[in-house]
């Protein structure tokens, strides 16, 4: 121990302890003086120690702030924020902190193609969310390709599918259910629930007859019958279908069922459908408090819904059920002011952000390919307040069918469908 102790005094840290004339000490004098060492050195570090700070791992959040999807910007904000304060709190954060950078697009692709160049380019971002606006995505796909960086487009509705001739985009990942996982979703809960013959309802257009061919296809795989589509132009028009409306009711439907058609037409629907008295099956981004106030007894109203809309209703066999509690403690208050579009803005930035935290924990470097390798070789699919999602190298589609869940709005409550419970769910606005 003594040559430890003599280079250390010869080093100026410390004066070794006196000895006898022989040289000598008693060991406890050389324990002493070793735990003396050991504290000079350790005040030594400690200033390293706290000038070494972690530097925080960046996700770049684009959304309108400003212009007509202000309320659903502000809302995935709050669930941006909301899941980046919880994830922090976790063990594995601490050397990897998350930090969310907030970009306004006020709704402009030109703006978003500039901003998401600027987080990535200047600001250092790893990983890009957004739009809460579907007009936008189609913007922020591209962005993910030429920038080389994970993009998790919170929106869904569009049919996605992949295959040898349309494979998996490489930066894009999903945590919106897109149109084909809903149809699936809602036309097996019919079938259950035993609805037997229904109409299929969407707009003239290229998407809108792409969704007709995949609800016929649904309602075969799922035991159901359907009677000749029904299809209408323009965006707000809902009167003129009552005659068609009333026409598939002679023929036996139970049920239209509404997809690939804009939000804007959903209230004209709905009372189009009261006319007839034929019921309405529709995806949740339809929803809105207009039509939720329209439908309050007349027609049935049928949702495929994420389990973000059961909320503490939700099945505790559910596997996203602990996402969905983590998710109300999270974002706190905020939610009792939420409308039905704003809680889904809001829970798929959430989801968006603990995605992409799932990614940067695997990943092995702090990387943007490092970060989409870890992604797309998850250990277990993620469980979110949206569905169960699964991204591997072939596919980054969003939740799959089977975490949906089929509701029936009664009052002001969502159920599922088959049961009787009458759930104490708010929806409309407080």
């Amino acid at each position: 121990m003594r040559p430890l102790c003599h280079f250390m005094a010869g080093k100026g840290l410390v004066a070794p302890p006196a000895r006898g004339r022989d040289g000598t000490g008693t060991w406890f004098e050389d324990i002493a003086f070793l735990y003396l060492i050991i504290q000079c050195v350790t005040l030594i570090a400690a200033p390293h120690k706290i000038m070494a700070a972690v530097t925080p791992v960046q996700i770049g959040l684009l959304c309108d702030l400003s212009q007509a999807n202000e309320r659903f910007g502000q809302a995935a904000v709050a669930g941006a924020r909301a899941a980046v304060g919880d994830i922090n709190g976790q063990d594995w954060a601490r050397q990897r902190p998350l930090k969310l950078i907030v970009s306004d697009t006020q709704g402009d692709p030109a703006k978003l193609l500039s901003q998401a160049e600027d987080l990535v380019k200047k600001q250092g971002v790893l990983v890009l969310a957004g739009p809460g606006d579907k007009a936008l995505s189609g913007t922020l796909r591209r962005c993910g390709g030429k920038l080389n960086v994970p993009v998790i487009i919170t929106e869904g509705g569009a049919i996605i599918r992949y295959g040898i001739e349309r494979p998996a985009p490489d930066w894009t990942f999903r945590v919106g259910a897109d149109l084909n996982a809903e149809i699936k979703a809602l036309y097996s809960g019919l079938a259950q629930a035993g609805l037997g013959l229904i109409a299929p309802l969407a707009q003239d257009s290229d998407s809108g007859k792409q969704s007709i061919v995949f609800m016929k296809a649904y309602a075969t795989e799922s035991g159901l019958k359907t009677t000749p589509s029904i299809t209408f132009k323009g965006e707000d028009q809902g009167q003129d279908l009552v005659p068609q409306f009333k026409k598939a009711q002679r023929e036996g439907a139970v049920a239209v069922t509404a997809f690939g058609i804009k939000k804007t037409s959903g209230p004209g629907i709905i009372n189009s459908a009261k006319e007839a008295g034929i019921d309405v099956a529709m995806p949740a981004d339809m929803l809105s408090s207009e039509i939720l106030k329209q439908s309050q007894a007349q027609p049935r109203l049928f949702i495929v819904a994420p389990p973000i809309l059961l909320g503490r209703n939700l099945s505790d066999r559910h596997p996203c059920k602990l996402s969905e509690i983590r998710f109300r403690l999270a974002i706190g208050d905020k939610i009792n002011s939420m409308s039905p579009g704003e809680l889904l803005a809001a829970g798929a930035a959430w989801d968006a952000v603990n995605l992409a935290a799932l990614g940067i924990k695997k990943a092995q470097e702090l990387t943007p390919q490092a970060i989409r390798d870890a992604l797309e070789d998850l250990d277990e699919p993620y469980a979110g307040v949206m569905g169960v999602i699964k991204p591997t190298k072939v596919e980054h589609l969003g939740p799959s069918p089977d975490s949906l869940i089929v509701v029936e709005k009664k009052n002001n409550a969502l159920v599922p469908i088959g049961t009787n419970d009458n759930l104490d769910l708010p929806l409309l606005p407080h």
